[in-house]
């Protein structure tokens, strides 16, 4: 393949991981040596990129998450001759396998829908925020962008074979094609090496406490998710809003908030908010046309419980699912080491996690209360 060029930090893509202690401070300097003009054209019709402003702007996100030690493994990375997808070739007994879903390192709207091809089972030890409360055994995991997960796998009933990692999910989800049904490829040796791997055991614990149900909500509120057309250009919108519209949420800090988000659309957003952590309730189907022609909110169906996963830890992406109202109990809490003054406001967003809608109005500011 051709040289591709991109934008990165110190010569590398994506950026650097910070590894640092909690509640420990770090200084970061940022220097950017980006040109004035931009890599790509620039569609100046899109709100946020008019001409009036610089067509190259910085902006720096960091993400902190609370993680626990996994063990290490040996393996070996490659790829099967003429095939050209990755395999690895494994000679340890437990296999940790953490796996981020986030635009645009693995495409930016891409659903994944994973299974391994002799239905050898994942041990789900954690999501978005963390350590699962206990282990799980899931025989199928649906990462939506932005989402994260970590399981082992134990491949000690499987010597000798070759396994594939297998997607059943549909592109765009979940009304598309299934056009990526392989990942990667896992090449089991024949026999074990070396002692038996006790460092870690998935069907006692993970070893590491996370934040309990969430509840006493102060309020509910309720989200739109839109999909229409716009000055003859298809655009999402949170609330109908655009992004530059005026603040509608102003949770007060250390509060427990409820969001319905009402989903109008056929396909499915993964919902993202900033500093806040979530418990998925439930998502339960309704009448879309009733609710855009009246505004009613009319169920056709019972509240479907969450998924193993979304119920065994707190979460900060979450699908909403197309046509159905997903409900969360969002706690709005500030580091540990954070003292802002008493009455100061705190600017984050919310959003659709798919790079193409988050860019194009699918993103609300939001002000924490202090």
């Amino acid at each position: 393949m051709p040289l591709t060029t991109f934008w990165g930090y110190s010569g590398q893509y994506p950026g650097p991981t910070f590894v640092n202690n909690s509640n420990q401070a770090i200084t970061v300097k940022w220097q950017s040596s980006l040109l004035a003009t931009h890599l790509f054209p620039i569609d100046h019709t899109l709100n946020g990129a008019c001409t009036d402003v610089p067509d190259v702007r910085n902006v720096v996100l960091s993400t902190a998450l609370p993680r626990c030690p996994i063990p290490t493994v040996t393996r070996t990375l490659g790829s099967p001759p003429g095939t050209g997808r990755p395999a690895w070739i494994l000679r340890s007994r437990f296999i940790p396998i953490p796996t981020l879903n986030r635009p645009p390192c693995s495409g930016t709207a891409r659903f994944y829908y994973l299974a391994m091809s002799t239905g050898l089972k994942f041990a789900q030890i954690g999501t978005d925020q963390g350590f699962t409360r206990i282990p799980t055994s899931q025989k199928f995991l649906l990462l939506a962008p932005g989402e994260r997960t970590d399981v082992i796998v134990d491949f000690s009933t499987s010597p000798g074979q070759t396994i594939t990692l297998k997607n059943g999910a549909q592109a765009p989800f979940p009304v598309g094609a299934k056009d990526m049904p392989e990942i990667m490829q896992f090449q089991v040796a024949s026999q074990i090496s070396g002692p038996p791997d006790t460092s870690f055991d998935p069907g006692v614990h993970s070893g590491c406490a996370c934040k309990g149900q969430l509840r006493r909500s102060v309020i509910t509120r309720c989200i739109r998710l839109d999909e229409l057309m716009q000055g003859g250009n298809m655009i999402a919108q949170l609330e109908l809003l655009h992004f530059s519209d005026p603040v509608t949420i102003q949770p007060k800090a250390g509060t427990v908030e409820i969001w319905r988000l009402i989903n109008t659309s056929s396909n499915a957003h993964p919902f993202h908010a900033h500093l806040a952590y979530f418990n998925v309730l439930d998502r339960q189907p309704f009448d879309v046309n009733q609710y855009l022609g009246t505004g009613q909110l009319v169920f056709t169906g019972p509240a479907v419980a969450p998924t193993t996963a979304e119920n065994n830890s707190p979460k900060n992406t979450a699908i909403a699912a197309a046509g159905m109202v997903t409900r969360i109990a969002l706690k709005f809490d500030l580091p540990g080491n954070a003292s802002p003054a008493p009455g100061q406001s705190l600017r984050y967003v919310y959003h659709c996690h798919i790079l193409a809608r988050e860019d194009n109005e699918m993103m609300r500011p939001y002000n924490l209360r202090i």
